[in-house]
């Protein structure tokens, strides 16, 4: 908002700044020329008519400045209300009946009256003025224009080039106004873009990452089966472990059981010989010896009721289990 704003502070001062620019320099180079102003014969005697010549000079001063008339003239027929140096050039032309006056010099900022003094009416269309390299305007007093003509003109003058510098300020700012907005577009375009690249790069990745959430989970859910299955079948082991265990104790107590009986049965079989006691130990290691059981002579006496404990243990297990 503040640059719209500051954008029509400036082409409103650069119109005006421009528009009055234009108007002085219009003044200066064009309605500040030399002005040779040529009034209308009068007669004031028999045979003798004047003719009003005025001359304003504004910024620089008229050099040779030359008035042609149709009649030939002398120079003590022409007048001027400020000293000048005037001289009638000779005309090399024989069949031409005119006069050429000639001003050498006519200063800057000044208003000369010259005065055309002829024996019969001049008309003031057939003078000719001519000035070397001088820039001057001649203006008949019988065509003069009205003043609020000219002011039109000039304000006309000055309105078609307002108009042409405010379309000209006007089309720039638009202009540049549209290739900001243009810009600004581009550029909203662009970061948009990227956004919308970015929103569907991290989708991607999110999916990406989804799937392989997924297939991790699924990984997890396979591991944890398995090893349930495991656990399962540790569990079916150790207790099938623990039965045979349990089983194998209570044989082998029951091989001992049967043993004791026997070994007890031989002793005292033995025990009735001469020297019974001695011969049945000698026998027992005879046979343990060969039979390579040396164990059988420790006494291991067994907690059966730590294998019922046990025993109740597995069976509460498979209960459960079912």
């Amino acid at each position: 908002m503040k640059n719209r704003v500051a954008e029509a502070i400036l082409v409103a001062i650069s119109g005006a700044l421009v528009t009055f620019l234009i108007s002085l320099m219009t003044t200066y180079f064009l309605d500040n020329n030399a002005i040779v102003r040529i009034g209308e014969s009068t007669k004031v005697e028999e045979n003798q008519f004047v003719l009003p010549i005025d001359v304003s000079t504004f910024k620089s001063e008229v050099k040779e400045l030359r008035i042609g008339t149709p009649i030939a003239l002398k120079e003590d027929q022409i007048k001027s209300n400020q000293p000048l140096e005037v001289k009638v050039v000779k005309n090399t032309i024989k069949t031409a009946n005119g006069s050429i006056y000639e001003i050498a010099k006519i200063p800057s900022d000044k208003d000369i009256q010259l005065v055309l003094i002829s024996n019969e009416r001049l008309d003031e269309q057939d003078l000719e003025i001519n000035s070397k390299g001088n820039n001057f305007d001649v203006e008949y007093v019988s065509q003069t224009e009205s003043p609020v003509k000219n002011q039109l003109i000039t304000l006309i003058t000055n309105a078609v080039l307002y108009a042409l510098f405010a379309g000209i300020i006007t089309y720039w700012a638009h202009t540049t106004l549209d290739r900001r907005i243009g810009e600004s577009r581009n550029s909203l375009q662009e970061h948009k873009d990227r956004a919308t690249e970015e929103i569907k790069r991290m989708e991607r990745i999110h999916e990406a990452s989804d799937k392989e959430q997924a297939r991790l989970n699924g990984l997890l859910d396979d591991l944890n089966n398995d090893l349930e299955k495991v656990r399962e079948r540790l569990d079916k082991v150790t207790t099938d472990a623990r039965k045979r265990h349990i089983l194998l104790q209570a044989r082998l107590n029951d091989y001992r059981k049967e043993l004791s009986f026997w070994r007890d049965t031989v002793r005292k079989s033995l025990y009735q010989l001469y020297n019974g006691e001695e011969k049945a130990s000698e026998l027992f290691k005879i046979v343990s010896k060969s039979l390579k059981t040396y164990q059988t002579h420790e006494k291991n006496d067994h907690d059966f009721e730590t294998i019922k404990v046990l025993s109740k243990m597995i069976n509460d297990i498979d209960k459960d289990k079912e």
